[in-house]
């Protein structure tokens, strides 16, 4: 009975382990259009599909604190990303620093999300760029989407 219960839970994890590959899009757009192509606003809203293929530096490890100026990059980023979460009760002021955001390849998107609808999008390829949100409350997400995507950015909320 022993080996029969621990046959099931192998296969079970095993199939769990394949179910939970990594994500992969191609850029069916060309090389020179980086929107997204496959990636819906409603997939950025629900985080309903996975991420692979990026690496963050010098920040914290913990998503929900960009207070200092942290790296992003992937020469192949696929998915959906929420790199920054926070509830803000009250009317409270939150700035977003975006420095440097070039896209080299591949389709990405930078949004903000407020209470489940996108509010705002960084433009691509920009050195210095800010965005304020002011006297406002709920739930605030910055949300990075790529398909293939080759991306360098630097970010912080403050």
């Amino acid at each position: 009975m022993k080996k029969v219960l621990c046959l099931v839970l192998a296969m079970s994890f095993a199939i769990f382990a394949a179910g939970c590959g990594s994500v992969e899009f191609e850029d069916t757009n060309g090389p020179d259009d980086y929107s997204l192509a496959q990636i819906t606003d409603e997939n950025i809203v629900n985080l309903d599909v996975g991420a692979a293929n990026y690496s963050q530096k010098p920040g914290s490890d913990d998503s929900d604190n960009l207070s200092r100026m942290t790296e992003f990059k992937s020469d192949n980023f696929n998915g959906v990303a929420e790199i920054y979460r926070n509830h803000l009760l009250g009317k409270s002021d939150l700035t977003i620093d975006v420095t440097n955001l070039q896209v080299s390849g591949g389709n990405y998107r930078l949004s903000v999300v407020q209470d489940g609808e996108i509010i705002y999008d960084f433009p691509l390829n920009e050195m210095l760029q800010t965005y304020e949100l002011r006297d406002t409350n709920g739930d605030i997400s910055i949300v990075m989407s790529g398909e293939s995507a080759d991306f360098y950015m630097s970010i912080q909320v403050w």
